[in-house]
């Protein structure tokens, strides 16, 4: 007769769930790493258009800069400026490419225009959904997001998210230790006693139990997170 174990069935389910899930944890992690760091690598791929020449002229004002990129291109509106201007960068002024809750137009050409904040003058433009060396750093945000699959990746990560929390409670449970008879107790003692430190158990008593047992909410709140 078939008897079912809740406990090996949560063991199965939480290893294979797992491995089936390695590919996309490494994905965000790796991605994740990245973008901790999206700025200043965006600026090294970007470099012709992020870097300009620092001179000893005074930086052009935020208004005097958008309104030369307005003169630039009139069909376009440029609601989005920048707050602050470092020495030795261009100034980047962002499209609008929705207006009153609809999309502009004509649709843009690209979704950033860069300004020599020296001279006012236009360095170029930038469109993001190019592949593009320059835009490395913006398909790295899209893997990390959705996979670069769009709506569908996003359904994927979502799914991957949520069976990951359901792991996490699953591997909480398999943390706590199994119930035994008293009788078969002693025969595990006595066959877990000569185990040593190195493979992670003590006086026949797992020392590496409690550590997944403390990183689960820690988990759980990465994933909701960054699910949102």
């Amino acid at each position: 007769m078939i008897t079912f174990n809740p406990r090996q069935a949560c063991l199965w389910i939480h290893r294979y769930t797992g491995l089936a899930m390695a590919a996309f944890l490494i994905i965000a992690s790796l991605t994740g790493a990245l973008l901790a760091f999206h700025h200043e690598l965006d600026d090294l791929f970007n470099h012709k258009l992020a870097r300009v020449e620092a001179q000893n002229t005074p930086i052009q004002s935020v208004a005097a800069l958008h309104d030369s990129v307005i003169r630039t291109y009139p069909q376009y509106g440029f609601s989005s400026l920048p707050t602050t201007i470092e020495a030795g960068k261009s100034a980047v002024f962002s499209v609008d490419r929705w207006r009153g809750g609809k999309p502009t137009t004509p649709e843009p050409a690209f979704n950033e225009v860069y300004v020599n904040p020296y001279t006012g003058a236009i360095i170029g433009t930038r469109d993001k959904e190019a592949w593009a060396w320059h835009n490395t750093m913006w398909k790295v945000f899209w893997l990390h997001r959705d996979l670069l699959l769009g709506d569908i990746g996003k359904w994927v990560l979502g799914i991957v998210s949520l069976v990951w929390t359901i792991n996490c409670f699953i591997g909480f449970y398999l943390t706590f230790p199994r119930a035994v008879k008293s009788s078969q107790s002693k025969q595990v003692s006595s066959k877990n006693a000569p185990r040593c430190l190195s493979a992670g158990y003590l006086h026949g008593k797992s020392v590496l139990r409690p550590i997944p047992l403390s990183l689960t909410m820690i988990c759980i709140m990465l994933l909701v997170c960054g699910y949102g």
